[in-house]
């Protein structure tokens, strides 16, 4: 990315040159079949990816290694990504409905067994990845799907009404597209409370750039990050799950690894996170994840619950709503400077530096210039964003649009690149 000035962090952080070396060097010296081996070599290379997990697992204030009894309390589960990673737990509960009480931990009070008509909440601020998951497991099992709304500053709503009865709670810690940080413990707090026993799943794949976050204080059943957008490697997710809900949540995906015995007529499984990861995983990847969360630690702010950002966040986001005196450009979820002290000011929520705008009115539709001609004036100048609607949809017909430009710089971007 020599040359560039990179704002796409929202899509994808850089590489960072630690990383890319801590991958290559286990591909060089412990290329070994990681769960597999038998040998000291295997059995190292074993070790180097429990050591990730671990570092992982404290990183966001997750469980991991053994217990007092020599089980594991595990908390961390590696996928391919954010999206993997809600698919999975969708599916959780797919597999336990159709299994049925019969086959599950708990019969009919397993958590994950769901019946027609139970509601499924999602919110308006969603990312494709944890909204279509849901929408196919209310079409296939007959529940209920409903939405919290946003207010005009793209803040969520956490109406008790639409949470009331809920069986699941799927929101985003931050959106892609306004940048709008939510407030995570008291949305939990309000569904937990007015819906007892729901499943709370967190999209952190945004804010985790930003800020630190400790899933277990934030009181969340399930939280899922892409290392890709966290300076790490392509095709490495992390999954968080409250270890009894990882314990009573039923096998998914299958096949080797994950096994304890076989026949040719059934199949017992490995206590999470193994059951949960089948197959042969991006060891690279997940080695390399580990030197990732190094840096993660020097840029970002925050100490797991207060969603703080960082100094230089704080001051790129001050940066970032200049944009907003320019005339003819419209940012979403950040209404325009009022004329006068005395005209009417909506609240401002604490937000990522990130903003997505448009250079027409939002009532019109009546774009000036469209967002892909502004992406393509600013390639030809060697800066990059993002155009279009950033798999975020509806939050974009909330605000009376079908597309945006995109500015996500990231942790260590500089005010001088902003200017």
């Amino acid at each position: 990315m020599t040359n560039q000035l990179y704002f796409d962090y929202a899509a994808t952080s850089p590489r960072i040159d630690s990383v890319i070396q801590s991958e290559q060097d286990f591909y060089k010296n412990h290329n070994y079949a990681i769960k597999r081996g038998a040998t000291a070599k295997g059995f190292e290379a074993d070790g180097i990816i429990e050591e990730s997990r671990a570092k992982i697992a404290k990183y966001f204030g997750a469980k991991f290694g053994l217990n007092e009894w020599g089980d594991s309390q595990d908390e961390i589960v590696f996928t391919s990504g954010t999206t993997a990673s809600i698919n999975l737990i969708s599916q959780m509960f797919l597999n336990a409905t159709i299994l049925g009480p019969k086959y599950l931990e708990g019969g009919s009070q397993n958590p994950f067994f769901l019946m027609p008509g139970d509601k499924v909440v999602v919110t308006q601020a969603e990312h494709h990845a944890n909204l279509i998951p849901w929408q196919q497991l209310c079409v296939k099992l007959g529940l209920e799907l409903a939405f919290l709304p946003l207010n005009p500053v793209g803040e969520i709503l956490p109406d008790e009404k639409i949470l009331r009865g809920a069986k699941i709670l799927a929101f985003s810690g931050a959106s892609n597209v306004s940048g709008v940080i939510t407030q995570i413990s008291r949305i939990v707090s309000i569904a937990k409370r007015v819906s007892p026993g729901v499943i709370t799943v967190l999209d952190a794949a945004q804010i985790a750039q930003h800020t630190r976050l400790d899933f277990a204080a934030l009181n969340v059943d399930f939280a899922a990050v892409s290392m890709h957008k966290l300076y790490g490697p392509y095709g490495v997710g992390v999954l968080f799950g409250r270890r009894e809900l990882l314990d009573a949540a039923p096998v998914v995906n299958t096949g080797g690894s994950q096994v304890e015995k076989v026949t040719m007529l059934d199949a017992t499984f490995q206590k999470a996170p193994a059951k949960f990861e089948p197959g042969t995983g991006n060891w690279a990847g997940i080695a390399a994840s580990a030197t990732a969360i190094d840096y993660l630690e020097t840029v970002v702010g925050g100490d797991g619950t207060n969603l703080e950002l960082s100094d230089g966040d704080k001051n790129v986001t001050k940066l970032l709503e200049k944009f907003n005196e320019i005339d003819g450009v419209t940012i979403i979820g950040l209404p325009k400077p009022p004329k006068s002290s005395s005209d009417f000011t909506l609240p401002t929520p604490k937000r990522l530096p990130l903003i997505s705008f448009s250079l027409s009115k939002l009532d019109s539709q009546e774009q000036l210039i469209h967002p892909h001609d502004i992406g393509q004036f600013l390639d030809d100048s060697n800066i990059i964003v993002r155009v279009g609607h950033h798999c975020a949809q509806p939050i974009h017909q909330r605000f009376g649009l079908d597309s945006s430009v995109r500015l996500s710089p990231g942790p260590d971007t500089t005010a001088e690149e902003i200017d």
